[in-house]
């Protein structure tokens, strides 16, 4: 996932979120339905059908995450996932990638800036004059 959305202008938000799975061979049901359960888990079924520039720029990063998370993968990459998102939305979002790693046992990196954001996950690391430091890691 990357600090911009990267949502393709012409595709609705369930088409945007499906795109990848059908890219990876999925057929037009199961990535429709993989892209909805996505949706749903970040409370965005409700504007499945529609385009990103009706979108705000919250939205669009929940969609975003939508998309990364509808192809169940083994690792998570976030870079400042909640960039642009209130508080109210940043800790729903970062609820739900937790738990997204957690029912997939995937690995869940975070790169962030933000110390709420940074202190919801088990193992933190700092950099700092240029080295990695590792902050903390929970039981």
């Amino acid at each position: 996932m990357f600090q911009a959305a990267s949502l393709l202008p012409a595709l609705d938000v369930l088409e945007n979120v499906a795109l990848p799975l059908l890219l990876g061979g999925s057929d037009q049901t199961a990535a429709d339905e993989a892209a909805l359960f996505a949706l749903e888990t970040l409370g965005l079924a409700g504007i499945a059908a529609k385009l990103p520039d009706e979108l705000s720029g919250g939205q669009s990063q929940r969609v975003a995450i939508a998309r990364a998370l509808a192809s169940r993968p083994r690792l998570l990459l976030a870079d400042e996932p909640t960039g642009q998102l209130d508080h109210d939305t940043a800790t729903a979002v970062i609820d739900a990638l937790i738990d997204a790693a957690g029912r997939s046992g995937a690995a869940l990196v975070v790169a962030t800036h933000d110390p709420a954001v940074a202190s919801r996950l088990a193992t933190r690391w700092r950099v700092a004059d240029g080295r990695l430091l590792l902050e903390q890691t929970s039981p």
